[in-house]
Parts: structure tokens; sequence; C-alpha cells
């Protein structure tokens, strides 16, 4: 990391002094970047794999140091690891599973679609419930403000005897004076 550090100041104590151009902001980060992935490369050649192979080696060493008993108490240790986390697993499945059931059943009862409780469901009850009163609070006023939309009649068009379609064009049975009006109106 010092190295980096060093190549960086050594960077801009150079484009200080070298020319006496001036640089664009990206121009320097250009040349920032450039000098940071240098030092990062010459670490991992040198540095990171003299700390890989010094790790490895402890490691090869402290193992040839322990008894068969401490091996055997290692691998019995992970072994019980693993085991608490497959049931650990199971637990959080049924944990979700149970909170599902419920969750499509509220959604239900309000007249919801139950497949939202796929995206509610977890393994807390109270963040599937603050999730779940979330969503149907959210719908219900989706619900409510269109249907306060079809009753005010602002998406509503109902188009007249005389008319044919959408754009308000005078139908086959429209008067002189409709056909008149819409004449005048689209020009």
């Amino acid at each position: 990391m010092e190295e980096i550090k060093e190549n960086v100041d050594e960077v801009q104590k150079s484009a200080e002094s070298s020319t006496p151009e001036t640089f664009t902001k990206d121009q320097v980060q250009k040349l920032v970047d450039s000098e940071i992935s240098k030092a990062v490369n010459k670490y991992k050649e040198t540095t990171y794999r003299k700390d890989l192979e010094k790790g490895i080696a402890q490691a090869l060493e402290d193992r040839e140091k322990k008894t068969p008993e401490q091996l055997q108490i290692e691998k019995l240790q992970q072994e019980l690891e693993s085991e608490r986390n497959i049931r650990l697993e199971k637990e959080r499945a049924v944990l979700k599973d149970k909170n599902m059931k419920t969750a499509m059943e509220l959604l239900a009862s309000k007249n919801m679609p139950v497949e939202l409780a796929e995206f509610v469901a977890s393994e807390d009850d109270s963040k599937t419930t603050d999730s779940l009163n979330k969503i149907i609070s959210a719908l219900e006023g989706v619900v409510t403000k269109t249907k306060q939309s079809m009753i005010d009649g602002n998406n509503i068009k109902v188009p007249s005897k005389s008319t044919n379609d959408a754009d308000n064009k005078p139908g086959p049975n429209a008067s002189k004076a409709e056909w008149k009006n819409y004449y005048q109106k689209n020009r």
C-alpha cells in the first residue's frame, strides 16, 4: 500500500516539475489511474506472492505440529459447524414457509393477488408483516385512486351516438352541423 502511495506521489511530482503545460482533469485522472494500476500489479507480482507463500508455509507447518487428536478435534468441530448450518437453513426455510402461508391467507382475505406473498415472506415474522402491510396499503391506495378517477370520469371517454371513434369523428348518422364543426376543429 505504501508503494502505491509513493508511486502516486512520484507521478504528481513529475507532472508538476516535468512540463509547464496544464493538464485537464481527465488527463490527470488517466495518469494517476495508470500509475496506480502499475503499482498494484507490482505489488501482486512481488509482495503479494511472498505473503501468500508465507501464509501457506505457516499453515502447513502448524498442521504438521498438531497431534492426531488435535486434527480429529478440528475435523469434528468442522462437521459440527456444518451440521449446525444445515439445521439453521432448515429452520429458516420452515419459518419462511410459515410466513408465506400467513401472507397468502392475509392477501386472499383482502382480495389481493396471493402471488405477492413470495415477495414479502421472510424468516422474520415482523419483517413479513411490515412488508405485507405496506404492500396492502399501497395496493388499496391504487385501487381507491382508480375507482375515484373512474367515478370522476377523468379517464372515461364515452362516445356520443353520432361519433365513430376516439377521434370524435362524426358517425354515419351525424348531422351536417356536427360535420361542419368537426372540419373546423381539424383543419
